[in-house]
């Protein structure tokens, strides 16, 4: 059964910044919050959750603290009012400042987005007890887990997924995390971006979608779980390039198999007129040439 402080949360489009964990563990906390929703008394409870001044109290996890953080931030804003508890975090701020000092990084996005390559959720956080939001982009457009798509930082993506990072963010190309960990073969990535639903069939500003950059890399494993995940094996950029185009064109004949075994036109045409079986038969590649026409074969009998 959902709780009532995730279903608050959920009517104001604020599900992701549910505090699951405090949910879980300090149920009695959840409901007081339910009951103090809206008024300006749940401030002062938080105020006195963080502050913990009593002796005969040991303080929360940190991973329980910041889902107060965020939890008191979403409030606030639904509520439409200022955060008037920025003082209760000055001293949360400077402390993870000083820690990431002298770990030699700064509280800038680029200094949080390299990171992320370190895998060290305890790092992470401390950018976020800072004041870095989890998507902050940089000139690029590129969000800390498009980052972490593309060096195959699993450990970074997780973390960053479990406190509300876009998975359907966009960079000025309007590639997506799924699209960088595609390209770069990372299956625990991708397999984590699928199952949390990512779009397997976005399209960048050039049409390329994730299937696409898969293939173009040879990447067989994660062809078959984009395919398994629904991803449009014919799908085409606005040049006319598919999938299949890029698996021939650069030799991936395990991946360009397995497109074709999926319903791939292996006469699909580029702007240029160029299909992927006359690629094939121009670089040499006869196997690859007889297997198309094999299979254009068998459709056309299916077909009568």
């Amino acid at each position: 059964m959902t709780h009532p402080l995730h279903a608050l949360l959920e009517q104001h489009g604020q599900a992701h910044r549910s505090p699951v964990q405090l949910i879980e563990r300090f149920p009695r906390i959840a409901n007081r919050l339910v009951e103090l929703w809206g008024s300006d008394a749940i401030n002062e409870y938080l105020e006195s959750l963080m502050i913990m001044d009593r002796p005969d109290r040991q303080g929360f996890p940190a991973e329980i603290g910041m889902e107060l953080m965020v939890f008191g931030n979403a409030h606030d804003e639904i509520m439409r009012r200022p955060a008037d508890t920025a003082g209760v975090w000055d001293h949360v701020r400077e402390a993870a400042v000083d820690a990431l000092e002298q770990r030699g990084l700064r509280v800038t996005v680029g200094d949080f987005h390299r990171s992320v390559g370190l895998n060290s959720t305890e790092t992470l956080q401390l950018y976020r007890q800072a004041g870095i939001k989890i998507d902050s982009t940089d000139d690029n457009g590129w969000t800390a887990l498009m980052r972490a798509s593309f060096d195959g930082s699993a450990a970074s993506a997780e973390w960053l997924l479990t406190h509300g990072a876009n998975i359907h963010a966009c960079d000025r190309g309007g590639y997506t995390p799924l699209h960088w960990a595609a390209l770069n073969g990372y299956d625990p990535v991708v397999d984590m971006l699928v199952s949390r639903g990512a779009n397997v069939n976005a399209e960048s500003q050039t049409g390329f979608t994730p299937l696409i950059q898969a293939a173009s890399r040879g990447r067989l494993v994660i062809v078959k779980r984009l395919i398994a995940a629904g991803a449009r094996v014919g799908t085409s950029t606005p040049d006319g390039w598919t999938a299949l185009h890029k698996a021939v064109a650069n030799r991936h004949t395990d991946v360009a198999i397995r497109l074709l075994d999926h319903g791939a036109d292996a006469e699909a045409r580029h702007r240029d007129g160029d299909t992927p079986y006359s690629i094939a038969a121009q670089t040499g590649q006869q196997r690859l040439c007889e297997l198309m026409l094999l299979t254009q074969s068998v459709r056309q009998r299916e077909r009568r």
